[in-house]
């Protein structure tokens, strides 16, 4: 795995004060994508996902004021070995912990490969889409209007949408 940097406490990455992961890697290369450097699959610092989700799960553990993780990059699912580190991640951590993950694919696309729907086995809340630089608009989480937020309740998917009351189950 590659990753770019560990955030020890964002709050601008989800709800509350988060421990922020930033993967290395991403093939969808969005144009207007603001975070270009994290693109290359090579650069970074390579660990294993083990190593990785002890190194999180030790940090974590040792900061009371955190109120999840989240999984950001580049594309966190495009990373290889992706499933091994959310899977140790959920062992070492001693209590189930709020994660966010924002992914380039969509929620479709996710549901569609098998692979990639392993993940949400593992995620609370995902942000999806690719970024569309023609649909820029200012949002907390996301940057263009074709983008979505997703949470998990009781293992369904509800889209939260920029509307008052209108959800969307899956």
């Amino acid at each position: 795995m590659h990753i770019n940097k560990i955030e020890p406490c964002s709050m601008v990455n989800g709800d509350g004060c988060r421990m922020v992961l930033v993967f290395q890697g991403c093939s969808l290369n969005c144009p207007g994508c603001f975070s270009k450097e994290l693109h290359d699959f090579t650069a970074g610092k390579v660990i294993t996902p083990e190593r990785l989700a002890i190194i999180v799960s030790t940090a974590y553990i040792d900061s009371p004021l955190l109120d999840g993780i989240t999984l950001s990059g580049g594309n966190p699912q495009e990373q290889d070995k992706f499933i091994d580190f959310l899977y140790y991640l959920n062992q070492f951590l001693p209590r189930r912990t709020s994660i966010w993950m924002w992914s380039g694919f969509t929620m479709e696309e996710i549901q569609k490969d098998e692979n990639l729907k392993e993940h949400l086995e593992y995620i609370d809340v995902v942000i999806t889409g690719r970024f569309e630089q023609d649909k820029h608009i200012e949002h907390q989480y996301y940057g263009s209007s074709n983008q979505e937020m997703w949470e998990k309740k009781n293992e369904i998917w509800t889209k939260k949408l920029n509307t008052i009351a209108e959800e969307e189950e899956i």
